[in-house]
């Protein structure tokens, strides 16, 4: 018999063993990890809370659920950010049923509005949530996600008239974050809290601050580990690992390991520095290519502008497509989020 419930700590090694038995597959398959502990990652997006589906003592599927503190049409908003939607192929559409209930029972419960959530580009596991399930009205395309996954490769960083320096995050630093932030939909409220276990690089002009990017490792919360790979791309990485051991060009990932990434969390540059961005990019990618990365990721929304400042490094991307609702049939403020621009921390996804 199939128990549905709320997580409990002790499911941790349960969370764990489904998480990897679920990966993405594609044309590079990749299994995301969440050792050693499921809920670190939860915890760093905010309060959250996560149901499971067990079968007589082993879980099948799980669905989380985080709150999490939003711009909306530039006021503070708590929005509740779906994720972790895993099911084992055998336990079948009841069971998905089932945990989709207990989460929508959870979310009237906590009396929340706008849920939030992305999902690989046309995975289909997941569209009887958005196509309305479960008491779940339908979800509205929230539009896709350019995940850039930057090449890190050494460059000369030519600051003219400014100084870039790695610092500590301080009131100045949240202060444009905030401000920078507000033209955007869904972004996060920046804090120091928020900000911990993360490096930021600056750009100053005679003292003055004037653009900031914050990279983060979160590889103590989250693995991406890489599964399989297309022939050609086995033949060229094989080709590169031979041309490394001679002179290194760039750190290699290795099937069956973890990809060694290294996010941009936030960035953001005061009116008329666009190009000190340009040159705090060039100044992480030094750093990622140093301390031996695979790549500097970072998540843009296709209607956001900004993408050329990273678009124009090597690269691959990965799509990933965004979706949101309004439990309680606010069609205007979906409508008014939809149509600006929307922001998302692919370091916490």
């Amino acid at each position: 018999m199939v128990i549905i419930r709320e997580a409990l700590l002790t499911d941790n090694e349960g969370l764990l063993q489904l998480t990897s038995l679920t990966p993405m597959r594609g044309k590079i398959s990749l299994r995301i990890d969440r050792d050693p502990f499921f809920f670190n990652l939860l915890n760093k997006r905010g309060p959250s809370q996560t149901i499971v589906a067990e079968d007589n003592g082993i879980l099948v599927g799980c669905f989380s659920v985080s709150s999490i503190e939003t711009l909306v049409d530039g006021n503070h908003e708590t929005v509740y950010y779906l994720a972790d939607l895993k099911m084992l192929p055998p336990a079948g559409g009841k069971v998905l049923q089932r945990l989709l209930n207990k989460m929508y029972d959870h979310l009237l419960r906590d009396n929340a509005d706008l849920l939030f959530c992305t999902a690989a580009y046309r995975n289909k596991k997941v569209t009887p949530l958005f196509e309305g399930r479960a008491g779940f009205p339908e979800f509205h395309h929230a539009g896709i996600f350019r995940v850039y996954q930057i090449i890190p490769l050494p460059g000369k960083v030519a600051p003219g008239i400014f100084t870039i320096l790695e610092t500590e995050i301080n009131d100045k630093i949240i202060e444009l974050y905030n401000q920078f932030y507000s033209q955007f939909e869904l972004a996060p409220v920046y804090s120091k809290s928020c900000l911990q276990e993360t490096r930021t690089i600056a750009a100053f002009d005679n003292g003055e601050l004037k653009a900031c990017i914050t990279l983060a490792d979160i590889s103590s919360s989250k693995q991406n580990v890489l599964i399989d790979l297309p022939y050609s791309l086995k033949i060229a990485v094989s080709l590169l690992r031979l041309l490394n051991k001679i002179v290194f060009i760039l750190n290699l990932p290795e099937i069956g390991k973890p990809v060694k990434v290294l996010y941009v969390k936030g960035f953001a540059f005061a009116r008329g520095s666009e190009k000190a961005l340009d040159l705090l990019i060039k100044a992480a990618k030094n750093l990622a290519f140093q301390e031996r990365y695979c790549y500097l990721t970072v998540g843009i929304h296709e209607k956001d502008p900004l993408s050329k400042h990273f678009k124009k490094h090597i690269h691959f991307t990965f799509l990933s497509e965004g979706y949101l609702v309004s439990l309680h049939g606010n069609s205007a403020k979906v409508s008014k989020i939809l149509s600006g621009v929307l922001y998302e921390d692919y370091s916490l996804v």
